[in-house]
């Protein structure tokens, strides 16, 4: 065997730890979209969700396909079962904390065999459904988990959480790994980005998504919103983007913009889903004032909120670290599928139905 001369070792062992802090090195993503060609574009309406009458339009942030012919929705307590014509099937449990029942039913993830786990941040349980929706097993989860933080994944530690951490200097998030009986395993304890301890206690919600086998991507959204690949096995992180989107950091509306919903899709492409306050907000409002003397103070009632809330989607290259598309549309869509966007239809004085559009990403 022909041994390595000292220098040239030391130069590529100074190439590996190059490489590793700069996979680990937080990078910007440039507003600039880097596809100058590429459009994103919504389709015709497909499906309707709920007939008006049942609660799936007050929900909305919460939506899985659970398998080609079904939809599971829920998230303001008790999940409804859809069928592939848009009728319901009937709400999965009842509202409670025992078995099969919810009290804000959070994540809903798709397990192996069309089973699902849903998550219940508000009684900190993970139940497991069969592919007929019927109750199998349930488990506590003692970590935390945020709204929409939870995932299904293959492995040794199929379920993951994501909850809360603080500290004098810093705050974020940590991933937190259970076993298939709900057995806690361990925990990857790194701060996501620069998040302040204020700022991080009111951005309680952080997404999860599978990118490939063993790695996952979180997304949070603060002052701009911060995107992290995570090495299951090895309980690192192992990439680390934001995006400094002219619209987070600067409140011009009734709120702050947000992340409402990201996947990955089978390009290995991250879409995310991103709420802002409509420059005409107001025309989506009407005042009111409540209180008498020195108590009285304004407030606003909500007339429609496709007026106050604008969305884009755009489409991020992790492996290049680029935004490759964007879109900004005049509708508040209120979650993302792979291929798939949902919007909240208003039906008057009724409950709001759930709409569903194709979304196609164009690479000439």
């Amino acid at each position: 065997m022909r041994s390595v001369p000292p220098r040239l070792a030391l130069l590529v062992l100074a190439q590996l730890l190059s490489a590793a802090a700069s996979a680990r090195a937080q990078i910007t993503i440039p507003d600039t979209p880097s596809c100058k060609t590429c459009t994103i574009t919504v389709g015709s309406r497909l499906l309707v969700l709920g007939d008006g009458t049942s609660p799936v339009g007050g929900i909305g942030h919460f939506v899985a396909r659970i398998s080609r012919s079904r939809f599971l929705v829920g998230g303001a307590g008790v999940p409804e079962a859809f069928g592939s014509n848009g009728a319901s099937l009937g709400p999965l449990g009842r509202k409670g904390a025992g078995p099969a029942e919810f009290l804000a039913a959070g994540a809903f993830i798709s397990g192996p065999g069309d089973s699902t786990a849903v998550f219940d941040p508000r009684t900190g349980r993970i139940q497991i459904f069969d592919e007929r929706l019927v109750f199998v097993r349930a488990f506590s989860f003692g970590q935390g988990v945020t709204n929409g933080g939870a995932l299904w994944v293959a492995g040794d530690s199929p379920f993951i959480t994501a909850g809360l951490r603080s500290g004098p200097t810093d705050s974020g998030f940590m991933l937190h790994l259970y076993g298939g009986d709900g057995t806690y395993r361990r925990s990857i304890a790194e701060s996501h980005g620069s998040i302040s301890p204020s700022t991080a206690a009111a951005q309680s919600q952080v997404l999860l998504t599978r990118f490939s086998t063993g790695e996952v991507v979180s997304v949070t959204a603060a002052e701009a919103y911060d995107i992290e690949r995570w090495d299951l096995r090895a309980g690192t992180r192992i990439g680390q983007w934001t995006r400094d989107a002219p619209w987070f950091g600067a409140q011009y509306g009734p709120f702050n913009a947000r992340v409402v919903s990201a996947v990955v899709d089978s390009a290995g492409l991250l879409w995310t889903l991103i709420a802002v306050p409509s420059p005409e907000w107001k025309k989506g409002v009407r005042p009111r004032t409540i209180g008498e003397g020195r108590q009285t103070e304004q407030t606003f009632d909500i007339v429609d909120r496709n007026q106050i809330i604008d969305s884009f989607i755009e489409v991020i290259d992790l492996q290049l670290g680029t935004l490759v598309a964007q879109v900004k549309l005049d509708r508040a869509y209120v979650g993302l599928l792979p291929g798939r966007l949902l919007a909240a239809e208003s039906q008057g004085a009724g409950t709001p139905r759930l709409e569903i559009f194709p979304v196609v990403l164009h690479q000439p």
